[in-house]
């Protein structure tokens, strides 16, 4: 029997998440907004280069060892857009990284 349900697990070793949520935390200081969407939370900060390679690679990052949580950057000429979202199962983790 398969399940429909995404898994929703971190493969960062325990020892290591510290330092992330550390990382994400000084990342998101430098938003200019952030808004509670119905499937996570969306960011907006300052059109920079070097900010966006950051948040870009931050994201792979998490995926890499969180899969069930979705990352959209987008880049428009006057901000940048962070969008994060997660499967209702997902969301109490979400909201413990970006808190």
């Amino acid at each position: 029997m398969s399940s429909s349900v995404p898994l929703v697990a971190c493969s960062l070793d325990a020892a290591d998440q510290p330092k992330r949520l550390a990382e994400w935390a000084e990342l998101l200081r430098r938003a200019r907004t952030r808004e509670e969407t119905p499937a996570g939370v969306r960011y907006i900060f300052d059109t920079d280069e070097a900010l966006k390679l950051r948040v870009e690679a931050l994201a792979a990052d998490e995926h890499s060892c969180c899969s069930f949580l979705a990352f959209e950057v987008i880049e428009r000429s006057d901000e940048l857009e962070m969008s994060v979202t997660a499967p209702p199962n997902g969301q109490e983790a979400l909201r413990l990284i970006f808190a």
